[in-house]
């Protein structure tokens, strides 16, 4: 399984930049990229076993907010992650309250990276791969 987002232990890049978008239409076309105004927006993940409880990361709001494009800088928000399988999702939060989930069930964001996840559409398959090991 490939993962959405690939990191190697040690890295903050490459930042990760996503076009959030409406459910899948009826014919299966992509849908409509979510208008951001106004809306905080988190990367929430956790390791895929559930070991350990979610963490949150920032998002930016990249240009148009009507636009829907996002960007996740590790460095920017808390640095390198541990090694090992999570998975995550964006969580937007509008002006008024209510709460978006992406994805949400279907594939409700464009990368340009394989969509390939961990075997439900409910979240994205975050990696980081382990370092190299040290030899005394």
């Amino acid at each position: 399984m490939s993962p959405d987002i690939f990191l190697a232990a040690g890295d903050t890049a490459p930042i990760v930049q996503f076009t959030l978008r409406g459910p899948v239409t009826e014919d299966g076309s992509e849908g409509d990229a979510l208008d951001l105004t106004g809306c905080t927006i988190v990367f929430r993940f956790q390791p895929q076993n559930r070991g350990a409880g979610p963490a949150d990361r920032a998002v930016t709001i990249v240009g148009d907010p009507a636009l829907g494009q996002t960007e996740l800088d590790w460095m920017a928000t808390g640095g390198t992650i541990a090694a090992g399988d999570y998975v995550g999702r964006y969580i937007v939060t509008y002006p008024d309250g209510h709460r978006v989930s992406v994805p949400n069930g279907d594939r409700t964001a464009s990368s340009g990276q394989d969509a390939s996840g961990p075997g439900d559409d409910s979240f994205f398959f975050l990696q980081v791969a382990p370092d190299f090991t040290a030899v005394p």
